[in-house]
């Protein structure tokens, strides 16, 4: 029998989703394939989908995890209603300057093969003004997006800071939403302890926090107004008001650095949009395969 999943964890990035999909992994009656699926991404045959879940038994509960899918666009979001009606969907929510930062810090890394240092920091400035950095911290457009083709009932929000907080209570309400029993506590403390895909650690400018704080003030408060209790540090207009009088040199220097950093993104933005308007044109997570084939050629001059 040809199964689909019934539930879906999709994102958003660097929020704890493969450990939650390790976790649900690890529960017998739970299959989860171990890759990121992307299927909803591109456009390949439904076999392939199938494919994936084949190893499922028939007293699994079935389902994926795809952080890119909370960013989808709404042609893509009404291929899933269409084919997955009664899907239940997952998504984890960071602070958004935490999340474009750890994001950052990751891919800067990546690419480099090495610790981050100081000297990247004009980089990172770089990458959370990038369209792929910022698209995917745009909770609030993407949020509606779905509850366009999905009733509320079926969408699970949880929040990082709250993951981190009470495991326990969270871990139990994802469990309730998908119909399974409570996971035993002294399970839940040993998976606590376990980090996947740790971004590397570097410290957050002045400079930079206050504009992203600047960015970012306007998705907590459009989350609240959706009816979502957003966590208290998340980026709030007070936040930005205390740095304004501590450091007054701060806007000015934030919307000069913006600019500049804008300017030199703007070419990645429109690649960015033009693949997520016309996936036919193949140009999906085209920076990553920018990055294996530099890979290829460091590798290639090492030799």
């Amino acid at each position: 029998m040809n199964r689909l999943p019934d539930f879906l964890i999709i994102g958003a990035q660097k929020s704890a989703t493969s450990w939650l999909a390790q976790l649900l992994r690890q529960q017998s009656n739970v299959f989860i394939p171990e890759h990121e699926l992307h299927f909803f991404n591109r456009y390949e045959p439904i076999a392939h989908y199938y494919k994936a879940f084949a190893s499922a038994k028939p007293d699994q509960l079935v389902g994926e995890k795809t952080p890119d899918y909370l960013h989808l666009t709404t042609s893509q979001i009404a291929r899933i209603r269409a084919l997955l009606p009664q899907v239940r969907l997952i998504v984890v929510l960071r602070n958004p300057i935490e999340r474009a930062w750890s994001q950052a810090r990751m891919e800067i890394s990546v690419v480099n093969k090495r610790q981050l240092t100081r000297r990247d920091l004009w980089k990172m400035a770089l990458h959370v003004h990038l369209m792929r950095n910022r698209i995917r911290t745009a909770y609030a457009a993407a949020l509606r997006r779905w509850l366009r083709f999905f009733p509320r009932d079926q969408l699970l929000v949880l929040f990082y800071e709250e993951l981190r907080r009470d495991a326990a209570q969270q871990i139990n309400r994802l469990f309730a939403f998908l119909g399974l029993p409570p996971l035993a506590v002294d399970h839940l403390e040993v998976l606590k302890k376990q980090r996947i895909w740790p971004s590397p650690e570097l410290e957050l400018p002045l400079l930079l926090r206050y504009l992203l704080i600047r960015r970012y003030c306007a998705e907590t408060l459009a989350l609240e107004r959706m009816g979502w209790t957003v966590p208290q540090e998340w980026p709030r207009p007070e936040h930005l008001h205390l740095l304004q009088a501590a450091h007054p040199w701060l806007p000015i220097a934030a919307g000069i650095c913006s600019a500049l950093l804008s300017l030199v993104a703007l070419p990645e933005h429109l690649l960015v949009s033009l693949g997520r308007y016309f996936p036919h044109l193949n140009l999906y997570r085209l920076y990553d395969q920018l990055q294996r084939w530099r890979f290829r050629r460091l590798e290639s001059k090492k030799k």
